[in-house]
């Protein structure tokens, strides 16, 4: 049986990606009130500097005045940027970076436009060369400028890539040392140590920026760190202030107006979540905008008003949430590699994903190599690796599916009781299309019996039945017609169990 990452709950953590990045989406502007863009700054006179000078520096102006920009599409650029890689020799490490960026960056828009599922997933697999080249150029850097806090701050998500979390804990602890006044670093590292569980750094690096009380983005994710671990921010009514203070551009307090409608929502006040999220709308981020197509999904009579957000560039993420949740797979699936490229190291796109492949499409290869890609950076989630087996043995693959089952240990203490239950399940599909009907069988009841003494959530104990069901039927043809009924009194909005509940009746028919 498969286990998902808490689809159900979402909060507007930071996103992490890198500086440059983040440099374009207008994160780094003026948080104060003023007539919000972010503004295309022409590129003639670097263009016409480069034809006329076909030689590094012009070059390396025309790359940097494009990746400010956010213009690095552009054919001029495009042939500048290989200019530089062709003449690295005679290059700074930061200009064979940037000019790299740039290339990778079309690289993986031209994909995104080719729509080749295949080829999205062997690009993200390929970047592993480039976060070790990254971290190799970075380092040199860093022995010439070693009080660059930005450096340190991209070595530790080029770390967290690859899943050496230590090594990206050290960075980011550099980083805050020199620059505890940074934004970025703050939200950065905040965004690190909440997906390793450290919640209580990931807080304190927050309340330690100066510029906490005043500065909206930092409220946002104070609020955020505090919602995850299910307490309360003493930075509330602070960031409730803010907002109404009128002295910030709606872009900046889109992150915090959509921290505080959670909280709202999560409190059953829909008018008051309505009104904040509203506000979050009017101008929003990429994570704001997720947030809000996972609160319609959870409450389809809120109503929000969705401001224009076509100036984003990065919101994979929305975009598959907008898809699945209206039943779209194919489109979620494809939208969703490209999530998973924007953030390499989190689970939720690689759980979301996975889930939409081997569920709804029964693209089994490809939910495989969507969950190797998690693996890189989270190389020990039981729950990625008990998914991992639940696809194999879908797939008939049933010895790697064994394989991987008889890695876990099941008694080790820090296995959650959910996860228990699905790796118990999982060995009762592998147990069925091994041909040992019984043995599997016994598994799954040991699932549910488990399941229900602990206490879990009624929808583990319906997916663990309905997958329990689904093997009966295919591999035992006296199974006891009984089970359709128990099948039709699961009565759910869940779309896996919705889904396997059709997988079952076209099984019978």
């Amino acid at each position: 049986m498969a286990a998902f990452n808490e689809i159900d709950k979402r909060n507007v953590l930071p996103n992490w990606r890198s500086y440059i990045k983040t440099a374009i989406s207008g994160e780094f502007q003026s948080s104060k009130k003023q007539n919000f863009s972010i503004p295309l700054f022409p590129l003639d006179e670097y263009i016409f500097a480069w034809k006329e000078n076909k030689n590094i520096p012009y070059a390396s102006d025309l790359v940097s005045a494009a990746m400010t920009n956010g213009q690095t599409e552009n054919l001029e650029v495009l042939e500048a940027a290989k200019y530089i890689i062709a003449h690295s020799e005679d290059c700074s490490n930061t200009q064979v970076i940037c000019a790299q960026s740039i290339i990778s960056d079309n690289k993986s828009q031209n994909i995104r436009n080719d729509i080749g599922l295949a080829d999205k997933l062997s690009c993200i697999k390929d970047k592993e060369t480039h976060y070790r080249e990254s971290i190799r150029i970075l380092k040199q850097q860093n022995l010439l400028f070693p009080y660059n806090a930005i450096n340190y701050c991209e070595l530790a998500r080029y770390y967290a890539n690859l899943g050496q979390w230590e090594k990206a804990k050290k960075m980011m602890h550099t980083a805050i040392l020199l620059a505890p006044e940074s934004r970025y670093i703050s939200r950065s590292a905040a965004r690190l140590f909440s997906h390793i569980e450290e919640y209580d750094i990931a807080h304190k690096v927050l309340t330690k920026n100066p510029g906490l009380l005043k500065d909206p983005w930092i409220i946002a994710s104070e609020i955020a760190v505090k919602t995850a671990i299910g307490r309360s921010s003493k930075y509330i009514k602070r960031g409730a202030e803010l907002i109404a203070s009128g002295n910030y551009n709606p872009f900046s307090c889109s992150e915090l107006a959509s921290a505080l409608a959670t909280l709202e929502m999560n409190h059953g006040n829909r008018k008051k979540c309505r009104n904040y999220m509203n506000i979050a709308l009017q101008r929003p981020n990429d994570n704001s905008l997720a947030q809000a197509e996972w609160i319609i999904h959870k409450d389809q009579n809120v109503g929000f008003i969705f401001g224009d957000y076509s100036y984003l560039q990065n919101k994979a993420e929305a975009d598959c949430r907008y898809a699945y949740f209206r039943e779209d797979y194919s489109t979620a699936l494809s939208v969703g590699v490209d999530w998973i490229a924007d953030y390499p190291f989190d689970l939720d796109p690689i759980y979301f994903t996975a889930e939409m492949a081997y569920t709804h499409l029964k693209k089994y290869d490809t939910a495989i190599d969507i969950i190797h890609l998690g693996l890189r950076s989270n190389p020990e989630d039981l729950g990625l690796l008990n998914n991992l087996a639940y696809c194999y043995a879908l797939s008939g693959q049933v010895l790697r599916a064994e394989s991987i089952l008889d890695k876990i240990n099941l008694n080790a203490i820090n296995v959650p009781n959910n996860t228990k239950i699905c790796l118990t399940a999982t060995r009762g599909l592998v147990e069925y299309r091994k041909g040992n009907t019984e043995s599997g069988r016994m598994l799954y009841m040991k699932a549910m019996t488990d399941a229900q003494g602990l206490g879990c959530e009624k929808g583990l104990i319906e997916k663990a039945l309905l997958n329990f069901i689904r093997e009966e039927i295919m591999f035992n043809t006296n199974y006891d017609t009984g089970l359709l009924y128990l099948m039709d009194n699961v009565t759910s909005n869940d779309k896996e169990i919705n889904q396997l509940k059709k997988d079952i009746l076209a099984i019978i028919k």
